[in-house]
């Protein structure tokens, strides 16, 4: 990976940037905790007029997958 500009940060790269921490076997928690503090981030970044828009907008976390265990039939 490489970086880019602040300014040149948008919905592209963090979807990649997801699809790495994937691929690295990342647990869902982890992933949404970096999608949260990226948000976080570029909402200072936002407020302070570094950038015109938030391009995590849109994003979402993952959703996890509930495993359902063995079931008994007595």
């Amino acid at each position: 990976m490489h970086l880019c500009p602040m300014r040149a940060v948008n919905a592209g790269h963090i979807e990649k940037f997801i699809e790495h921490l994937q691929n690295l076997g990342r647990a869902v928690n982890t992933i949404n905790s970096r999608i949260r503090a990226g948000r976080t981030y570029f909402n200072f970044c936002l407020r302070k007029g570094y950038i015109a828009a938030n391009p995590f907008e849109g994003i979402q976390q993952l959703k996890k997958r509930h495993i359902v265990g063995a079931t008994s039939s007595k």
